[in-house]
């Protein structure tokens, strides 16, 4: 188990993700992060503020990862990034428009720690909550941290999707290594110790009190189709994806896709 935590903090083996020479591997991940820069750009108020050359926006980001949304966040507003893992934070120091630490999003403090108490217009919170025990908890961090009406952009994965089910059976070691044949790469378990069906992540928003702007579910896994399929698997697997998240059968979208607002009162 510790190797297996161990891998996933290789932020090298993360980055290979979006970059995986399987088009359907590539696609699950770059789909994500597609759409979370997307709402980006459409909820962040930084225009508001530039007409006299300042930036005043307070951008939160809790799981900077390979920090591949931080590198591209930062070139519009400045953003305090968080992490558990200090390799993450490291990479981070000192570049431009950037403010890293480590911490724990799942601690009751957190938000009086770092004195982000109703500071930030957004947060970002993308494939975090799967990693924690305690998401209910780094909800309601995370609203704290936002200030009233503020919007929190987050991503975690569907309990129920193909890839969560498929993934199950990497825990098998004999598992990752012949996934890691077929794809040619490194393949390793996903670390996910709290996969959540949508009405589980649903009960927990609403319980901590966010408002729902807009729900949505991205990419689809087909067994054989996307580790055969090349570019045409990629395609099958894009498009079932559209229909099946528009459909009673989302769940089977890998990805959950929350814009969330902290009320004005």
């Amino acid at each position: 188990m510790t190797e297996k935590v161990l891998r996933q903090s290789d932020l090298a083996f993360q980055a290979q993700l979006y970059a995986s020479s399987n088009p359907t591997r590539r696609w699950l991940h770059t789909t994500r992060y597609i759409w979370l820069m997307e709402a980006f750009r459409q909820y962040c108020p930084f225009r508001q503020y530039r007409l006299d050359g300042e930036n005043n926006v307070q951008i939160l980001e809790v799981g900077i990862g390979c920090a591949i949304c931080t590198r591209e966040i930062r070139k519009y507003c400045d953003v305090f990034a968080v992490d558990i893992n200090p390799d993450s934070v490291e990479i981070m120091n000192g570049i431009q428009n950037i403010r890293a630490v480590q911490a724990d999003i799942t601690q009751p403090e957190f938000a009086s720690r770092h004195a982000y108490m109703n500071q930030a217009d957004i947060a970002i919170c993308s494939e975090v909550l799967e990693h924690v025990a305690d998401s209910r908890t780094a909800l309601q961090n995370l609203h704290a941290a936002l200030k009233p009406g503020g919007i929190l952009i987050l991503t975690t994965p569907n309990a129920w999707s193909t890839v969560e089910i498929a993934a199950r059976f990497l825990d098998l070691p004999f598992m990752t290594r012949l996934a890691s044949a077929i794809y040619g790469e490194s393949v390793d378990a996903l670390g996910h110790i709290n996969r959540m069906t949508r009405r589980q992540l649903l009960s927990q928003i609403r319980s901590t009190g966010f408002e729902i702007v807009e729900a949505t579910d991205t990419g689809f896994y087909l067994p054989l189709i996307a580790e055969f399929g090349s570019v045409a698997g990629q395609k099958i697997c894009r498009a079932l994806a559209t229909w099946f998240a528009k459909s009673p059968f989302r769940w089977l979208c890998w990805t959950q896709c929350w814009i969330l607002r902290k009320p004005y009162w």
